[in-house]
């Protein structure tokens, strides 16, 4: 929504020019910024469905509050309409950019065939309800998995695909069908306002606001690890699965190691800013917070965007990035994402978790925040996955934490008012 500063901006300046037609300044300007504001969501997003329906409905908002004006163009006052119409536009356009954001263009399924060569003669009789299909997955290994074998079709808007599904399981040639699982993070929620207060140790200026920092005696595990005389055999890298990191943020900067596609380098959402700061924000270097990594430390930090700006993602974009970390060789692969499972929906994941530790990776993934048993969570319930849940200040389970008795490798950690990086050198507290 940071598009939304030029665009009212181009409203304000519109409609001074509307009714002020003399005043050419602020009719340049208002194109000036309208400008800026589509070349932002078409740089943020590219030219999808999504975007193409944003721009129109900017232009259709921008274009009913001008008629407004002209009705009342004519009064001396008419100008001070232009302040209490763009909070209008502020409000009118969240609720309408909100519900973009759950919409689903064309539902999906993943599936697998027995015989890759009848695909497509299978496919082709289902025409009427299939939009278009394609490989679901592209891992370089291809003899280490049957994954590059799995089909995303995307069905026609009107096609029910848990119908389309039980039409299909039944035939021979399927050896897999499941739908296509949407899976999407919660909008974050600042819990309070931060102070500037260094700790003891650590010279970081909101060091001092962390309470895990001190809870877990970080800076002795600091010092021993400084006096330490064994050094690692090689840089550590940690792939943050989310929404992309700031890759600019100063707390992040001087590890980030760019993955290759430079889209991945920026976070609308803040959320993959927020985990990539939690595993690795250098500690005592004077900016922002302290984490698990010293200044010195041989670790670096890459970012896989598996979710959209929105923060909303599918089985497939998880399991698809799962594997370019994996490609691309990186030590630990952390997920703090997930939803509800089932049977079917861990095959896929299962697939792509024994891919990345077969590579030499630790997964790590969210227990999940729903306050229920993490064993009905996928990707946490995957077998080779390490799931977390969250405590609070008093090592107390958190309220919203799902539980991880009933796994083979399930731990806790801090998720209650973690103080972490946020976009644009920002540092926000969240629970998670």
């Amino acid at each position: 929504m940071d598009h939304l500063f030029l665009y009212i901006a181009s409203f304000i300046f519109f409609g001074i020019w509307y009714i002020k037609p003399t005043w050419k300044i602020a009719g340049f300007l208002a194109f000036l910024s309208l400008s800026g504001s589509l070349l932002y969501i078409y740089g943020s997003e590219g030219l999808n469905t999504t975007s193409i329906k944003h721009i129109g409905l900017d232009l259709i908002v921008l274009s009913a509050h001008l008629f407004v004006f002209q009705l009342f163009k004519h009064h001396q006052w008419a100008i001070l309409l232009v302040l209490p119409f763009s909070l209008t536009m502020w409000k009118t356009h969240s609720l309408v950019d909100n519900n973009l954001a759950q919409q689903v263009d064309h539902p999906e399924i993943l599936i697998k065939f027995t015989s890759p060569s009848q695909a497509k003669s299978i496919l082709d009789k289902f025409e009427d309800s299939i939009g278009d299909y394609d490989l679901a997955f592209s891992p370089l290994d291809e003899e280490s998995t049957d994954l590059d074998d799995y089909y995303v079709i995307n069905l026609k808007e009107d096609i029910d695909p848990h119908k389309f599904v039980q039409k299909l399981q039944d035939n021979r040639y399927v050896d897999w069908i499941e739908e296509n699982q949407k899976v999407e993070i919660p909008d974050l929620i600042v819990t309070e306002t931060i102070q500037k207060n260094k700790s003891d140790y650590f010279n970081d200026p909101l060091s001092g606001n962390q309470w895990h920092v001190k809870a877990f005696d970080l800076s002795s595990m600091h010092e021993k690890l400084a006096k330490s005389k064994s050094k690692p055999k090689k840089k550590v890298t940690i792939a943050i699965l989310d929404t992309g990191i700031d890759s600019k943020h100063e707390d992040i900067s001087g590890i980030y190691k760019s993955s290759g596609d430079k889209s991945y380098d920026t976070d609308q959402k803040g959320h993959g800013t927020h985990c990539a700061g939690i595993a690795a924000a250098v500690s005592n270097n004077k900016k922002g917070v302290a984490s698990i990594i010293p200044e010195k430390a041989n670790i670096e930090v890459m970012s896989i965007q598996v979710l959209n700006n929105y923060g909303y993602g599918t089985q497939q974009t998880i399991i698809s990035g799962i594997l370019k970390a994996a490609d691309l060789n990186v030590d630990v692969i952390s997920l703090s994402l997930g939803g509800m499972t089932s049977e079917s929906k861990e095959r896929a994941y299962k697939k792509a978790i024994d891919y990345a530790n077969k590579k030499g990776a630790i997964v790590v993934v969210a227990a999940g925040n729903s306050a229920k048993n993490a064993k009905n969570y996928s990707p946490a319930n995957t077998k080779g996955v390490i799931a977390v849940t969250a405590i609070d200040e008093k090592f107390n389970l958190a309220s919203f934490a799902n539980t991880v008795d009933d796994l083979k490798m399930g731990i806790a950690a801090p998720g209650v008012n973690i103080l972490s990086t946020y976009p644009n050198n920002q540092y926000k507290q969240f629970n998670g």
